[in-house]
């Protein structure tokens, strides 16, 4: 079973992110991964970028899920930002995203990051989830939200 504390680091959190598009969002998301488990920001936000094109990583229900490979690393890691404004991410439902979980693994087709965006995606069908995402203040809350409900909501 996943522990999602294992996957996201309080370092790698922000509340109330400002951003005004998709790119410059992930490149964010890269700064915080750079911060918290010492990737190369710009080598990151080309994989994202890379990742990006080959498929859509809006969610729905204003929830992206990007995720990229960085072959050096030995885990799953994980970004997440809560955007002070939604930004269209081309879900299928058509709503922009202002929840952003930014998943980086050494092999994209490996069980421990295939488990981690499942178990994710899951999460974030939670309405009272991405609710209580939403109006958390403090990186620290939108950690607790995040690594305790959605580990007992994702089930």
């Amino acid at each position: 079973m996943i522990d999602l504390s294992d996957i996201f680091d309080r370092r790698a959190i922000a509340a109330g992110l400002r951003c005004s598009g998709p790119k410059q969002a992930l490149r964010a998301l890269c700064d915080l991964a750079s911060a918290a488990y010492g990737v190369n920001a710009r080598a990151a936000s080309e994989a994202v970028q890379a990742r990006t094109r080959l498929r859509s990583p809006g969610i729905g229900d204003g929830v992206a899920l990007p995720d990229a490979e960085l072959a050096h690393l030995t885990r799953v890691c994980g970004v997440f930002a809560q955007l002070t404004t939604p930004i269209d991410f081309e879900a299928q439902d058509g709503a922009p995203a202002d929840l952003v979980a930014l998943i980086f693994t050494h092999d994209l087709n490996g069980s421990a990051h295939l488990k981690t965006m499942a178990r994710l995606a899951r999460g974030f069908r939670d309405e009272r989830l991405r609710a209580q995402l939403r109006a958390c203040a403090s990186v620290e809350g939108l950690y607790r939200a995040l690594t305790q409900d959605a580990t007992s909501n994702a089930a």
